[in-house]
């Protein structure tokens, strides 16, 4: 034996080194499950920072540093293995497995980093397993495709360790507990569903266990490879070289014992998963997010091309009969009658809220609640704010028992974190018919909610008539959307088998209530009604939608451009004009309340935007302009130098001042003699002659802000030609209610006039307030409608015009025409009331897949669910530019006019 290799005063030394780190390693994943129950929320953007349910944060990247270790170790192992060979010949068989080993151990940290087994052919595989059978869509995709490789890796290991560590005894055990704590790990990653069914705290406990579980694997394995290269590097002594020499081969009774044990254990968990699924089946168990996907192939990519790795959760249906089974009452038995008092209502849901959280009983509710006899129907929604919500129905004599009912069955969905708690009593009902499923209905699906037959036992909020798509917009009832979420409430297929047959409907209307933030606010169509207007409110409505795009900003510098909450789904579209004129909007936002993820949001689409804009024509002309898509569109060449204007002024640097310069050099050259630009080119340069209403306006607008920064007349000049080409020849001759309601130009002659105060200017902008005050909704049948324009009641048509009449707002009162001025305020306050309504907040999003990716953002209109960057954008440079009015004018609230 040679005495290199055997140093008892170094042995003690290194181990005890050894022994430190192994130590340290184990307080990291003991600090980092203590993280996961402290803060398992924290999150920067969409990263969830310690919560051991997510990918990408700190635990993934130290789990993936404890098998990256792990497979440096054996390499090492390998390493001095085949140095002492060197000196005694023979001594170690087959050093190079310690490769494989380490090649193991490489790729697991691999995989921990990137999630490779989650994402590899995970479409593919869950399309194949759903259609071998209805209960293999439960088992996840990288059991099907690497359980066999798992099981050949696991028996690799079982059987090498059990040759290879003879010689040191407890390297052996440490080895055999680290694999011991990958196959209970594996164990419970398999039966994942099965814990959701449980509940949230049961799930949460999983979590913890499976992921301390893998990591103290990797430590055990660790610290195995490294004790067994110390005793054989300085501890190489003549016991240990005998039993060196006596080894027995990798195949062998002494391995292959342990190697058939382990294979039959991997057998025995294959065989509870395949039984699991089984029985997740017959209950009509919650299908996984991604196997719909797989399934439906309608999952889109966000524009820069990359896959979307926000997990949707929910919460598993218990098993509960049907509300008439419990109570014996149905829609038919109800009869009008008056509320308890509101404060009540709300005490009554406050105590909800509370049980809820801490898991115990509803306290005693008001008087006003257990006494009220009439016969009651009412639904609870409740959230969690990540989640969709859960919805449940409860009745009974009054409206305190109708809500303990309802409370009964919501229990058992243990929301231990509720946000917000969503009422709904039932106070009409009307008979609508009896039908097929595929019969229109006449109803109205956001204003009436709508019940089944009393045996079914089903009845659906309106919210979540047109949240899932139940009534589809001819109203007809979706016969493939009821199904499927009913199966998702825990129904089995038997028990969805009245889809197929006639049955008798009913719609009806309900009273609605949201409490969080410890108060009540009563509802309209599920949103609520913005009665007064508060500049505290305004400035909570602007910060929200910042927060929305600061959210929806990719690594590539694009947002998210339109977002569908219904399906937790990106469109694969994209607008850079929208783009640049959404980055303003937060710069503009950021002018007001310095908040510093707003500025670092926009620079860096600021940065993407400039990756767009290049040289045009000759260079003495030192013109730049915006080409996307092949296409240099004169709007968006002018948002862009607004936004990057507004980058220099927020800044207080020059960073993009040269290319805003530049962009107007190139609106410049395209004017034409007339005044007229050039709206769109082709990357050739050939203007393709597309004519757009809102382009010049937004040239004008542009060309002023270039002036603010290079004030040289050259660009007043320009913005005067064209703002006398539209108003003496573009619309000419045209009645005031024809006029464009061009926003953007109102924008313009704010600022032109300022400069060059010529009378046509102030004449036509007040021309133009006046159309968009006569299109303005003052009557409508549902009152949700007031202050919307043109009988489009949408929220971005609204904003824009709202845009418009605030920026000449400024013009009047600042000019002398405080009459104009004083006539405009009511028209405003009436369209940004109508703004708000389409707001997400709590109420609104809990219906939502992932409600607090919707928080704070605009939609489309009163009953879409769709948002799209420039949605949010007018309505928050609108609801900005209002609190700025109100603050200047030190207004502190606006009445409802």
């Amino acid at each position: 034996m040679p005495s290199t290799f055997h140093n008892p005063e170094r042995y003690r030394d290194a181990r005890r080194i050894a022994g430190f780190y192994l130590i340290g390693l184990v307080a990291i994943v003991l600090l980092l499950g203590l993280l996961h129950c402290w803060l398992p929320d924290l999150r920067v953007g969409r990263v969830y920072w310690f919560n051991l349910d997510k990918e990408r944060n700190v635990p993934t990247w130290f789990s993936g540093a404890f098998f990256f270790f792990f497979g440096c170790a054996a390499l090492i192992a390998c390493y001095w293995e085949s140095r002492i060979n060197q000196k005694v010949e023979g001594l170690f068989r087959a050093p190079i497995l310690w490769l494989v080993v380490a090649a193991i151990g490489l790729a697991m940290s691999l995989d921990e980093i990137t999630i490779l087994h989650e994402n590899l052919f995970w479409r593919e595989v869950r399309r194949a397993t759903a259609e071998v059978s209805g209960a293999w869509k439960y088992l996840t995709q990288w059991q099907v495709l690497f359980g066999p490789a798992i099981l050949l890796v696991s028996i690799f290991m079982l059987m090498f360790f059990a040759n290879r560590l003879n010689v040191s005894r407890g390297a052996k055990k440490a080895a055999f507990g680290g694999l011991s704590c990958w196959l209970l790990a594996f164990f419970l990653e398999g039966l994942r569903l099965m814990f959701k069914g449980f509940g949230g705290d049961w799930y949460s406990f999983q979590v913890l266990a499976e992921e301390l579980l893998e990591m103290a694997g990797a430590i055990f394995l660790i610290a195995s490879v490294v004790f067994y290269t110390l005793d054989i590097t300085l501890d190489l002594t003549d016991t240990r070289t005998k039993q060196l020499s006596l080894g027995s081969r990798l195949l062998a009774p002494q391995t292959l014992v342990p190697a058939v044990v382990i294979a039959v254990v991997m057998f025995v968990f294959g065989g509870i998963f395949l039984a699991v699924a089984k029985h997740q089946e017959k209950s009509g168990a919650n299908v996984p997010s991604l196997v719909r996907k797989a399934l439906k192939d309608n999952r889109l990519q966000s524009p820069d091309g990359q896959p979307d790795q926000i997990v949707i959760t929910g919460n598993a249906a218990p098993a509960v009969d049907s509300t008439y089974k419990r109570t014996g009452i149905w829609f038919d038995a109800l009869q009008p009658a008056p509320l308890p008092p509101h404060d009540d209502i709300a005490a009554g849901l406050k105590a909800i809220m509370q049980a809820s959280a801490t898991g115990g009983e509803v306290a005693e509710l008001p008087t006003s609640l257990t006494a009220d006899e009439a016969t009651r129907m009412a639904f609870l929604s409740m959230s969690d704010g990540k989640s969709i919500a859960v919805v449940t129905l409860g009745a009974g004599a009054g409206l305190g028992a109708a809500l303990i009912d309802a409370w009964s069955v919501l229990q058992k969905y243990e929301i231990t974190k509720p946000v917000a708690i969503k009422l709904d009593i039932v106070d009409e009902v009307q008979p609508a018919k009896t039908a097929g499923f595929r019969s229109p209905m006449p109803m109205e699906r956001s204003l009436f909610g709508l019940a089944l037959d009393k045996d079914t036992g089903r009845a659906f909020l309106a919210e979540e008539l047109y949240a899932h798509t139940l009534i589809d917009q001819k109203q007809t009832l979706r016969t493939d959307k009821i199904d499927e979420l009913l199966q998702r409430r825990g129904l089995t297929a038997e028990q969805r088998s009245f889809l197929r047959g006639q049955i008798n409907l009913q719609r009806f209307s309900a009273q609605s209530f949201v409490y969080d933030n410890d108060e009540l606010t009563e509802l309209y169509r599920g949103h609520r009604m913005w009665p007064t207007l508060t500049r505290d409110q305004l400035m909570q409505s602007a910060q929200g939608a910042g927060r929305y795009l600061t959210d929806s900003i990719m690594g590539s510098g694009m947002f998210v451009y339109k977002y569908l909450p219904k399906t937790h789904q990106r469109s694969a579209d994209y607008n850079m004009v929208r783009h640049a004129g959404t980055m303003y909007s937060m710069l503009d936002l950021y002018a007001t309340t310095k908040d510093k993820r707003l500025f670092n949001t926009a620079n860096i689409a600021a940065k993407r935007l400039a990756s767009h804009i290049q040289p045009y024509g000759p260079a003495e002309e030192g013109a730049k302009t915006l080409l996307y898509k092949g296409k240099m569109k004169l709007g968006g060449v002018a948002l862009a130098a607004v936004g990057l204007v507004e980058h220099v002024k927020v800044s207080g640097k020059d960073e993009h001042r040269d290319t805003a310069i530049a962009l107007g050099e190139y609106i410049r050259i395209n004017q034409k003699e007339d005044g007229s630009f050039v709206h769109t080119r082709l990357s050739d340069g050939t203007d393709n002659g597309f004519v757009s209403e809102y382009y010049p306006g937004e040239a004008i607008l542009a060309l002023m802000r270039i002036y603010s920064i290079d004030p040289q007349d050259k660009w007043l000049d320009v913005a005067e030609r064209n703002a006398t080409y539209l108003i003496t020849i573009r619309d000419l001759g045209k009645a005031t209610e024809d006029l464009i309601h061009d926003h953007w130009l109102l924008y313009g002659i704010n600022e032109l006039y300022r400069k060059r105060p010529k009378p046509i200017y102030m004449t036509h902008a007040m021309r133009i307030v006046e159309a968009i005050s006569m299109s303005q909704v003052l009557e409508a049948r549902d009152l949700d409608h007031l202050g919307c324009f043109n009988d489009r009641p949408e929220s971005t048509p609204t904003a824009t015009r709202s845009e418009g009449l605030l920026a000449a707002y400024n013009l009047a009162k600042d000019h002398g025409h405080e009459a104009e001025a004083k006539a405009m305020l009511p028209v405003i306050i009436r369209a940004i009331q109508f703004e708000l309504q389409n707001q997400y907040y709590i109420e609104n999003a809990m219906y939502a897949l992932r409600p607090d990716i919707c928080l704070g953002a605009f939609r489309k209109h009163l009953t879409s669910y769709t948002i799209r960057i420039d949605y949010v954008q007018h309505n928050l440079t609108a609801v900005l530019a209002l609190y700025r009015l109100m603050e200047a004018e030190g207004i502190e609230s606006l009445p409802l006019q």
